[in-house]
């Protein structure tokens, strides 16, 4: 079992029909090539994978964004 998704360089994505899409992006988009629903699912699937490697231990996750600065 592969513990990735791989989208191909050449893959062409889905038509747009099949989708619900907010009217504000049908003018902006062309195809969809990760749709909505599989990404919320792998990201579960990877969540789950990250508890599970970590044996019940409690995850501390610490994000650091650019630009951030220390405050004292």
């Amino acid at each position: 079992m592969t513990s990735y998704l791989h989208v191909a360089d050449d893959d062409k994505g889905h038509d747009l029909d099949l989708f619900c899409l907010p009217k504000r992006y049908e003018n902006d988009l062309d195809k969809v090539i990760i749709p909505h629903g599989l990404i919320m699912d792998r990201t579960e699937r990877l969540a789950r994978d990250i508890i599970q490697n970590m044996g019940g231990h409690h995850i501390v996750a610490l994000c650091i964004l650019k630009g951030a600065s220390a405050q004292t």
